[in-house]
Parts: structure tokens; sequence; C-alpha cells
């Protein structure tokens, strides 16, 4: 009987050390990196000068430059144009979710506005489904980018996130 007890104590110390370590963890890796990601998108001035870079990676021109002052081989070349499409698809990745915060919090504002900003609601949707069109676009067109046979725009994506974004930063100031 004493041996029981001796093993549930053992075993809720041990369970109270796993749920204590696991809070630990989240709160000193993943809830950080959270807030740290939010820090990092409140200090951006604008969007578009964050998301500028992301528009020159896979210009044909640039491409071309770089291959010329390099004196790059076939191979080389090939290796440095797959590694400037993954950071092109890193920039997706973050364009993505910088508009789906700022899409987050345009539907929050939503929530409390006046019934005389309706227009945000469509102005809202028409601004996603423009995103999300222009994001599918890109993503098509980045396979047929690595075969050689299309060029590619991501003008209109970054313009898209920084409609979002102005409605964000003028609407509240109208409330």
């Amino acid at each position: 009987m004493s041996s029981q007890i001796v093993l549930s104590i053992a075993f809720a110390a041990a369970f109270l050390a796993l749920v204590g370590g696991l809070v630990w963890f989240l709160r000193n890796h993943v809830f950080r990196a959270s807030m740290e990601d939010e820090a990092a998108i409140a200090d951006r001035q604008s969007l578009a000068n964050y998301y500028r870079p992301m528009l020159r990676l896979l210009d044909e021109r640039e491409l071309q430059a770089a291959k010329s002052l390099a004196h790059l081989h076939a191979g080389d070349y090939h290796r440095f144009r797959l590694q400037r499409i993954a950071a092109f698809q890193l920039y997706l990745n973050e364009l993505s979710t910088d508009f789906r915060r700022i899409e987050f919090k345009l539907r929050y504002l939503l929530l409390a506005a006046p019934a005389q900003y309706s227009d945000l609601v469509r102005e809202l949707t028409r601004n996603k489904a423009q995103f999300h069109w222009q994001l599918a676009k890109l993503r098509l067109y980045l396979v047929m980018f690595r075969f050689g046979w299309v060029t590619i725009d991501a003008t209109k994506l970054v313009e898209s996130l920084e409609r979002m974004d102005s409605v964000l930063q003028v609407r509240p100031a109208q409330s």
C-alpha cells in the first residue's frame, strides 16, 4: 500500500514537472516569437518598402546581370536561380501572413463599427478576393518560372496588401 502512495506521489511530481516545463517552453519560445513578429510588423514604416526587394528577386534583367557579373556557369546559375526562387517563396509566405493579420484586424474593427461603415465589408471582400487571385496566379507563375516559361511581377500583390493596410490606417482615425 505504501509503495502505491509513493508511486502516485512520484507520478504526480513528474506530471507537474512536465507541465511546468511545457509552460516555460511556450512562454519563453513560442509566445515570445509571436510577440516579436507582431513588433517587427508594427516597426515597418511601409509594407511596400518592406516588400520592394521581392519585386526585384526574380527580375530577368537582374538575374542576367548577376550571371554576367559573376561569370556563373550553367550549374551555378541554376542553383543561384533556385535560391532566388526560394527567397521569393519566403516573401510570398510573409506577405500572405501579413495580409491575414491585417484582415483579422479589419474584421475586428468591423465588429465595433457603426452601420455607416458597411462599405468597408464590401471593400474588404473585394481586396481579399483580389489578393488571393493574385497570390494563386503568382504561385502558378512561379512553377512556370522555374522552367523559364514566364516572368514574374508581384507588384499587384504588394499593392493589394498596401490597400488593405491603408484602410486599416485610415479607418480607426475616422471613427
